[in-house]
């Protein structure tokens, strides 16, 4: 039929997938949507953040942006026992989704920013 439906283990949520998706991931496989090419041109400072227990995308594949990184300001944070959301969830509740794996994060990344952005004049 040209088309398949997948639904999104973590919200239950049905996607259509169609041929045009796979046109265009062969298409530009080399391209725009080489996400390790692109890793190896990295050209600044370069903070990924990763859940180790991430049931979307798997703690490899952040393992392998930061081996393609060029540079030795890359950091890789991986967060221990952390899922894809990091415990947050949608609509956004604090009671309920400051869980410490994305406080970590929160403060990881403000602290990343205020090291490697400078202000400007």
């Amino acid at each position: 039929s040209g088309a398949m439906e997948v639904v999104n283990a973590r919200t239950g949520q049905r996607l259509q997938l169609t041929t045009e998706i796979l046109d265009d991931v062969e298409r530009n496989a080399v391209g725009s949507l080489d996400i390790l090419g692109a890793a190896t041109r990295v050209a600044v400072p370069w903070l990924i953040v990763h859940g180790t227990e991430d049931e979307t995308v798997s703690h490899k594949e952040a393992e392998a942006l930061r081996a393609a990184s060029p540079l030795s300001a890359t950091r890789l944070l991986s967060v221990d026992g952390a899922g894809h959301t990091f415990g947050a969830g949608h609509p956004w509740n604090s009671k309920l989704h400051d869980t410490p794996a994305l406080r970590r994060v929160f403060d990881m990344t403000l602290a990343w920013f205020a090291a490697h952005l400078a202000p400007t004049a």
